[in-house]
C-alpha cells in the first residue's frame, strides 16, 4: 500500500520523474541504501482507507542527533490532517531515539504541496538539489569521444577498471576511502559527513542485493601506488531497463586536477551503452552549488528536470 501511495503522489507532483520499481522500493524501505535503522508507518483516514505513509530513518553511524523523514499523503486526501498525524507520530519516535532534528526533502517550488507543508510546520529551508537527465541519443557517442579525449590528455599514470555488482573484497578498504572523499561535497549546515568504512561498503552491497538492482562501477587506479584514485557508480533496475540512475562520483583529494571525474563518467556511459543498450535516460542529482560536477554533467549533455529543497525541523 505504501508503494501505491508513493506512485500516486509522484504522478501528481513530479510526473517527469521515472517511477519507482517495486523491487527497488521494497528493498529501500527494508534497508535503505546502507542499512540504517528505519521505521515505516501507514496512516488511514476516518473511513479506514489508506491515506498516507512515512519512513523514518534513524542513522546509527553518523548524524546520530538527527532523523530523516519521507512523508507522502494521497493527493485526494490532503488537507485533512493525515500528514500532520504522521509527522507528530514520527517526531515522537525520533524524540524517543534522542534525536533533536528531522530532515526531509520536497520539490523546491514554494507552491508544491511538500514545500507548503514544510513551511507550515516551521521547517527551515536548506540545500537546493538539482535533478538532471541525460538522453541517450545519436549525439552522445560523439560527445563521449570528445570529452574522453580531453580526459586522456590529463590522466597519464592512471588506468580505468570496470566492476559489476558488489565491490570485490580486496578493494573494499580502498573503495571506502574514495567514497569518503566525496563527503566534502556541499551539504546542509549542521549535517555531519557520513562515515564510510569497509563495513558500510559491505552494507551497501547487501542493500543492492536486496533491491535487485544491477550496479556498475568504474574506478581509476593510480598505477605507481596501485591504489584507487576515483570512482563512479550507476544502477539499473531490471523492472525499469530504460533508466540508469547515476550514483556518487568521487575523486581522492590527492588525485584531483587530473580530470579523473570526467574520465570515469565517460567510461561509465560507454560501459552502459555496451551492457545496458535499452537505457534511454540517465538520471543524476547534484547540490546546486557543486559547480565542478555540474560542469562535467552539462558538458556530457545532462539537462535540468527538477529542483528539490531540503528542510530541517527542530524537535522540542
Amino acid at each position: 500500500m505504501c508503494y501505491q501511495i508513493e506512485r500516486e503522489c509522484a504522478e501528481a507532483d513530479d510526473p517527469v520523474a521515472p517511477p519507482w520499481p517495486w523491487s527497488t522500493f521494497r528493498g529501500w524501505c527494508a534497508m535503505g541504501f546502507t542499512g540504517e535503522p528505519r521505521q515505516v508507518w501507514l496512516a488511514s483516514d476516518d473511513d479506514g482507507e489508506s491515506a498516507g505513509w512515512s519512513l523514518l530513518e534513524l542513522p546509527d553511524r553518523d548524524n546520530t542527533s538527527g532523523a530523516s523523514l519521507v512523508l507522502s499523503v494521497r493527493p485526494a486526501q490532503r488537507g485533512a490532517g493525515v500528514g500532520t498525524r504522521l509527522l507528530r507520530h514520527c517526531a515522537e519516535q525520533a524524540r524517543l531515539a534522542d534525536r533533536k532534528l528531522m530532515h526531509g526533502e520536497t520539490l523546491a517550488d514554494p507552491k508544491s504541496a511538500g514545500s507548503e507543508f514544510a513551511t507550515t510546520i516551521g521547517g527551515r529551508p536548506g540545500l537546493l538539489e538539482i535533478r538532471r537527465e541525460l538522453r541517450v541519443d545519436a549525439g552522445l557517442p560523439g560527445r563521449l569521444r570528445e570529452h574522453g579525449a580531453q580526459a586522456v590528455a590529463h590522466t597519464g599514470g592512471y588506468s580505468l577498471v570496470s566492476l559489476t555488482g558488489p565491490i570485490p573484497e580486496p578493494l573494499v578498504e580502498q573503495f571506502a576511502r574514495i567514497v569518503a572523499a566525496g563527503e566534502d561535497a556541499p551539504r546542509d549546515e549542521g549535517r555531519e559527513a557520513e562515515v564510510w568504512d569497509a563495513d558500510r561498503i559491505r552494507a551497501s552491497d547487501r542493500s543492492l542485493a536486496l533491491r535487485g538492482d544491477v550496479r556498475y562501477t568504474v574506478v581509476a587506479r593510480h598505477e605507481a601506488s596501485d591504489q584507487l584514485a576515483a570512482m563512479t557508480s550507476l544502477a539499473v533496475a531490471p523492472e525499469l531497463p530504460q533508466f540508469g540512475f547515476q550514483g556518487l562520483t568521487a575523486v581522492g583529494r590527492e588525485h584531483r586536477g587530473h580530470r579523473l571525474g570526467l574520465a570515469v563518467k565517460v567510461a561509465m556511459l560507454e560501459l552502459l551503452a555496451e551492457r545496458e543498450p535499452r537505457v534511454e535516460r540517465v538520471m543524476t542529482f547534484n547540490a546546486a552549488d557543486n559547480a565542478h560536477m555540474i560542469a562535467i554533467n552539462a558538458a556530457l549533455g545532462f539537462a535540468v528536470t527538477g529542483e528539490f529543497r531540503s528542510w530541517q525541523l527542530d524537535l522540542p
